[in-house]
């Protein structure tokens, strides 16, 4: 099961090598675990990524997961326009 990249996949693999004595189930249990830290720390990573492009560009701007994307952008530049906060 390939959810993370190669890279991750492939350290995963081999700590669970390391640790040979423990049982199939151990290891599964194991290798889930680190699987699912990876994935909590890409997400707390892409929280804070949001949180700083909302600092950066004020509270008129925010980047969240459930609105379209192209829509927040039109909507931004429009403010831009009305306000002629151009620089």
């Amino acid at each position: 099961m390939n959810t993370l990249n190669f890279g991750t996949d492939a350290m995963i693999e081999e700590l669970i090598e390391i640790n040979a004595g423990m049982s199939a189930k151990q290891q599964h249990m194991l290798a889930e675990s680190l699987r699912a830290l990876v994935r909590l720390a890409k997400s707390e990573q892409l929280m804070e990524i949001k949180a700083s492009v909302r600092k950066l560009t004020g509270s008129g701007f925010h980047v969240t997961g459930r609105t379209n994307k192209r829509d927040e952008l039109a909507s931004f530049g429009q403010h831009r326009l009305q306000f002629n906060d151009f620089e």
